[in-house]
């Protein structure tokens, strides 16, 4: 089972994950002509309180890719009849452990909005992603450790 970890930074514990278009998208682009664009490296937020992965729009445009539904949100300020909308989108998800690449299948994730475009995070890995791995947060020794 691959590991990563690292220390609990202030922001709290942070992962690089590849994202890249999902593999039917992938696909078709080849089979008509077109380039496949690069997958995109983002800094991400282990984030046991979301039950949902998100990105900044700026991963979805580098992706050029768009949404295909649009999924209710709740949140501890959003009343309980209004939930927030957010866009939902197909991606493929890779992370890296011991320089090698280990791919999950295709995903949904959300955009998430409100990411500060100068800060290190750009992304979350929500309870969606953190069910089919192994989370350790060491909060008195400041690391964590994921085991997928």
């Amino acid at each position: 089972m691959p590991i990563i970890g690292g220390p609990i930074l202030n922001s709290g514990p942070i992962i690089d994950i590849v994202v890249g278009v999902c593999q039917v998208r992938g696909q078709l682009l080849k089979k008509h002509g077109f380039p496949v664009p690069p997958p995109v490296v983002v800094r991400t937020l282990l984030d046991t309180g979301s039950n949902v992965t998100g990105f900044s729009r700026e991963v979805f445009r580098a992706l050029d890719i768009r949404p295909f539904w649009k999924t209710p949100i709740y949140t501890p300020s959003t009343p309980i009849l209004s939930p927030h909308y957010c866009d939902l989108f197909h991606v493929s998800l890779s992370l890296v452990a011991n320089g090698q690449r280990h791919d999950f299948a295709d995903w949904k994730v959300i955009a998430a909005e409100g990411w500060d475009v100068r800060g290190e995070v750009n992304g979350l890995i929500g309870r969606d992603m953190l069910e089919v791995c192994n989370f350790f947060y060491l909060g008195p020794e400041r690391k964590f450790t994921l085991a997928f």
